[in-house]
């Protein structure tokens, strides 16, 4: 590894691929293509941001729900003994080890159509994960924060709640207007 360099490489020159100045292309016609590359790789760039919001957020709504039903359970297993660092540990495990699961259905979805897409945009994309190891730290960090952050709330919330208030039912009216405005934002986004 004492051999091992990293620099710096501008998106300019690692998403279009030419080494050339962006803005000293030679001719009109280069300048209109490379601008409109730009604007592509912006526009699905925000797609893509978008998207892993709607899927976070309709992540949290899940474990939210899932969560309140699990409310019960985890008053009974505070009065056994089980503090609250315990069951926050549980929870964020829970759904990093979900995102984990999803990161693997979803490279297999990706490698089974990649020949699909690339016919319907006319482009051969090659993704190489062993040899790149770039895309494997950003899967790995994008797993890791969605994990973190849809386990967040329940993780927090639901372990800090006092136990016979949540065996009475008493504690859960702020998780249904939570669930409610996490639902209005998504289909906003949605949209």
């Amino acid at each position: 590894f004492s051999n091992w360099h990293f620099t710096l490489e501008p998106l300019k020159v690692s998403l279009i691929g030419e080494k050339k100045n962006f803005i000293a292309a030679t001719s009109e016609f280069e300048k209109h293509l490379n601008k409109k590359n730009w604007l592509l790789i912006f526009f699905l760039s925000v797609m893509g941001v978008l998207i892993l919001g709607i899927s976070c957020i309709n992540v949290i709504n899940l474990s939210i729900a899932r969560s309140t039903n699990r409310a019960k359970e985890i008053a009974v297993r505070k009065v056994m003994g089980a503090d609250q660092k315990q069951l926050v540990f549980q929870f964020l495990t829970e759904s990093i080890l979900l995102s984990m699961l999803s990161l693997v259905f979803a490279v297999s979805l990706v490698e089974l159509f990649l020949p699909y897409f690339n016919k319907m945009v006319h482009q051969q994309l090659l993704l190489d994960y062993l040899e790149n190891w770039g895309y494997i730290a950003a899967m790995g960090g994008i797993v890791l924060i969605t994990g973190i952050v849809s386990g967040l709330y329940p993780a927090f919330f639901l372990s800090s709640l006092q136990p016979v208030e949540t065996l009475k039912g008493e504690s859960l009216n702020f998780s249904k207007k939570l669930r409610h405005l996490l639902i209005i934002f998504q289909i906003t986004v949605s949209v």
